[in-house]
């Protein structure tokens, strides 16, 4: 015979399965894509640039130092209340250049990187007025860099290409703020703004071989950190098949 569960277990279980009642009421999905701009510390990257131009038998110039760029997210949301966890995929680029040119000939070497950003993050709802909403958010993720590095020399008539692919791996903190406008149940807009914190990763060719700058003695890395700030188109996905909010 099957022992009766004692009346505030039950009690108990009651409260719990109304506490997901309601929890489902009040959660939502939301799509969005993003897109702004970032800027990128890389300062290992930019004390390997000077020591090339250093020894380098001519008068070369940086002309492009891991500018300013577009950088682009897409992020998949679930909200309760003022709380949302969620995932997203963010894309960063930027590179440099070495170049010099005169009537014998040319040099260029141009270093190009593009980054791939998967993170989990939260945020949480400071403040509520109107259609606006205030939040504080939180991301943590890791960062996938692919380096393609191409070095031409030219004298005269002939000339001299060099290509080098190699990665980096790295994990990442971005904490930030931003303001959500709710002008339409199903159509929103948002305004973020952060910080992002990269740990550095080691430049690898195959995951094996280390470069190490020949000046500092250090292993070179790559470093994303810099301020991220991008506006923001969301959908929440449930009122696009809830005839009550279109």
């Amino acid at each position: 015979m099957m022992k009766k569960q004692p009346i505030h277990q039950k009690l108990i279980f009651l409260l719990f399965l109304s506490l997901l009642s309601h929890i489902a009421k009040a959660q939502f999905i939301r799509l969005s894509y993003g897109s702004g701009v970032g800027t990128y510390s890389m300062k290992p990257l930019k004390e390997l640039s000077r020591y090339s131009i250093q020894n380098l038998p001519f008068a070369a110039k940086v002309t492009d130092n891991f500018p300013v760029t577009m950088c682009h997210e897409v992020t998949l949301s679930l909200s309760v209340r003022r709380f949302g966890i969620g995932f997203s995929y963010d894309y960063n680029t930027t590179g440099s250049r070495i170049s010099y040119k005169d009537y014998s000939g040319q040099y260029t070497d141009d270093l190009s990187l593009e980054a791939h950003l998967p993170s989990l993050f939260i945020n949480y709802i400071t403040i509520q007025y109107h259609k606006l909403d205030v939040e504080i958010q939180a991301r943590a993720g890791f960062i996938a860099t692919n380096i393609n590095s191409n070095t031409l020399v030219k004298i005269d008539e002939e000339s001299t290409e060099n290509h080098l692919y190699v990665t980096s791996n790295s994990w990442f903190v971005n904490p930030g703020v931003g303001v959500v406008y709710k002008p339409f149940s199903i159509i929103n807009f948002g305004l973020n703004a952060g910080y992002l914190y990269d740990f550095e990763g080691e430049i690898k060719k195959d995951n094996e071989l280390k470069f190490i700058n020949p000046e500092s003695k250090k292993t070179v890395k790559t470093n994303w950190s810099g301020l991220r700030v991008n506006i923001s188109l969301m959908v929440n996905i449930e009122n696009l098949f809830d005839k009550n909010k279109n």
